[in-house]
């Protein structure tokens, strides 16, 4: 496996990639139609452009992508993490995490946070993430339960 930075030309495989995450995700059909709803290959380049993004690679496959957000001067965003089901378990969202916050810690961030879905909220915990809050999330009028988690560095 290789990572590297990702980049524009990445956004296809990236939009692929969480497609494909997303519909394996466990939600229900009309949970999956709504979260679907906010990737494209447009936001894709634009995160690319804006965002920090990590690409794993398997065999000249992207087996996943992580971006992390400036928020504010001490912090930062994990908004974005997806691997695909078909490198599930192999390691690939651990080296993405840790890719993120090795960057996190070279901006001098001392916490990064992020939006957690059901599905990714035990992993993240694994990973040393820690439940700030549950909330309810509304995306075009399907309710979703989602927790917000924080990693400090000390």
């Amino acid at each position: 496996m290789k990572l590297r930075l990702g980049t524009i030309e990445d956004a296809a495989e990236m939009e692929r990639v969480a497609i494909a995450a997303i519909g394996e995700s466990g939600y229900t059909p009309e949970q999956i139609d709504a979260w679907l709803s906010g990737f494209s290959e447009e936001r894709m380049r634009e995160l690319c452009a804006t965002s920090f993004v990590m690409i794993v690679e398997a065999n000249g496959d992207v087996a996943g992508f992580a971006t992390l957000i400036e928020r504010g001067e001490t912090a930062g965003e994990l908004d974005l993490w997806y691997v695909d089901p078909d490198f599930k378990r192999r390691g690939v969202g651990k080296i993405l995490v840790r890719a993120i916050e090795d960057r996190a810690r070279q901006q001098e961030m001392s916490a990064i946070w992020v939006d957690a879905s059901q599905p990714a909220t035990h992993r993240l915990e694994q990973l040393g993430y820690r439940v700030h809050d549950d909330y309810k999330k509304t995306v075009n009028d399907v309710v979703f339960r989602n927790t917000w988690m924080v990693k400090r560095f000390i």
